[in-house]
């Protein structure tokens, strides 16, 4: 009976046992994206239907931020005709060639192409974050205790529940006597988790260090239209994994950019 190493070498040496190996890592690699992404739990997640565009409705003379058909630039809309807007797609893509070298080289492979893409992700979301509050003009919080609270009352002024704290985990560690550590998380590596005031706290370092952002609920903040989800092929002697999303967002009442100072 064949061993676990010997058999993925097996199925690296030919094209078929390679496309097979492409379908069997579909779902583990987009467990590992979701479980390691905060855009995606910043922006909801919708699934589109055969055929549909990525059309959302907001009222007129408000403004929404996408990111572009070549999934780099911001682009705003200003929402002034219609009360619908289009969130673009594109298309996020990692390769890597065929090895058949130990198994663990394969699977290394293509956790770093799963992470690439979900750090892409990232990247856009919060360079969206950052464009919806660059103008708010706020002075600077001292870390004390409560420092998150007129954050907190602001969001549920304008009619929204408070769902996450977002910051860089550099910072993380500095207002930590005020966040509640809650254990650890298991998949696919232990990690801590915190609470501020019974809410998530999340640490992303895409997240500019000395900047927190307090979010509301991702329905009402921002939308991840999904189009074709994460996908891994086998093609021309690579694996290529990819998906094609588009990125947007239109509340900037739903979310409170907090700059920190020092205690």
């Amino acid at each position: 009976m064949s061993t676990r190493e010997d058999l993925i070498k097996e199925l690296l040496s030919t094209a078929n046992g390679c496309k097979k190996l492409a379908i069997s890592m579909r779902q583990p690699l987009r467990d590992r994206r979701d479980y390691a992404s905060v855009g995606r739990k910043t922006f909801l997640v919708e699934q589109l239907p055969e055929y549909a565009e990525p059309l959302y409705e907001k009222e007129l003379n408000t403004v929404a931020y996408v990111i572009g058909e070549n999934g780099q630039c911001i682009m705003t809309v200003t929402i002034s005709e219609s009360n619908k807007f289009l969130i673009p797609l594109f298309k996020i893509e990692h390769k890597f060639p065929k090895s058949i070298k130990l198994e663990e080289s394969f699977f290394d492979e293509a956790r770093i192409a799963a992470k690439q893409i979900q750090s892409t992700e990232d990247q856009c979301v919060f360079a969206i974050v950052d464009a919806i509050t660059y103008y708010e003009d706020r002075p600077t919080v001292s870390i004390e205790k409560d420092f998150l609270d007129g954050a907190f009352r602001e969001i549920k002024d304008n009619g929204f529940p408070v769902d996450k704290v977002i910051m860089n985990p550099q910072d993380l560690c500095c207002v930590k006597e005020f966040i509640t550590e809650e254990g650890y998380s298991l998949m696919p590596k232990q990690q801590k988790t915190y609470r501020y005031n019974d809410v998530p706290v999340l640490p992303c370092i895409y997240c500019p260090t000395g900047t927190i952002y307090v979010c509301t609920s991702p329905e009402h903040l921002g939308r991840i239209p999904v189009r074709r989800e994460l996908y891994c092929y086998f093609e021309n002697d690579e694996f290529v994994v990819s998906e094609n999303i588009g990125i947007g967002a239109f509340n900037p009442k739903g979310i409170v950019k907090v700059q920190i100072g020092k205690k």
